[in-house]
């Protein structure tokens, strides 16, 4: 009997099933709210029994905590692919930015955002409130590590002024605070209009060119 070859990379049967049980308990949280939503439901709306769901996720909290890691990755990913294109760290912390936002603007537009900034932002996690918020915190802590690598990239092509470890992290922390305000403010009035994206294209732009090599002052 011929057993059917997997295609590397590709996900396993017992990947796909996790994801789809992410993928649902999204959908039950964005329309009933993170409280409402129980083990029972999650089941009741894969067709499967409560015993199923116990096979991949001990709890409601494992659950929930996996729901929004996976947010993050796929944030993460569809903010680095973003960057396959431009070569200049100026052009990547550009397109970087301009991916998060888009990112947010795209979600609250369709009324698909799962309450993720809401959730950590106001502590309704309940018990699991701890948890995510540390997990939020690795999570900008690596994207802060990340621009904060392509600052020095900008410095070692040439286009940055030289800066000190300190100075770099610094400013990579404060660049990353200012996204995120922003995009908290997109997601909590639910307004993606210019007004409300203006203030993070104003606050790069001065960035980028306060980092910038200058050949001389201007009049």
């Amino acid at each position: 009997m011929k057993t059917k070859r997997r295609i590397p990379g590709a996900p396993d049967r017992e990947e796909q099933t996790r994801a789809h049980i992410l993928a649902t308990t999204k959908e039950l949280v964005q329309r009933y709210g993170l409280r409402k939503v129980t083990m029972e439901d999650i089941a009741t709306a894969l067709g499967k029994k409560k015993s199923f769901l116990y096979y991949y996720f001990p709890g409601k909290q494992e659950v929930i905590y996996a729901m929004v890691k996976a947010e993050f990755e796929v944030e993460r990913q569809n903010t680095r692919l973003a960057l396959a294109g431009p070569d200049r760290a100026v052009d990547q912390i550009q397109s970087y930015f301009n991916a998060r936002v888009e990112s947010v603007i795209k979600q609250t537009e369709s009324n698909k955002a799962v309450s993720v900034i809401e959730l950590l932002e106001s502590g309704k996690g309940g018990d699991i409130f701890l948890s995510l918020i540390e997990l939020r915190r690795a999570f900008d802590r690596e994207e802060e590590l990340f621009l904060a690598g392509l600052i020095r990239q900008g410095i070692k092509e040439g286009s940055f002024r030289p800066l000190s470890h300190k100075v770099i992290s610094d400013i990579a922390t404060f660049m990353f605070s200012v996204l995120r305000g922003v995009q908290f403010e997109l997601v909590f009035t639910r307004d993606s209009s210019p007004a409300r994206v203006r203030p993070l294209e104003t606050a790069l732009e001065i960035f980028l060119e306060g980092l910038a090599v200058r050949s001389g002052r201007r009049g």
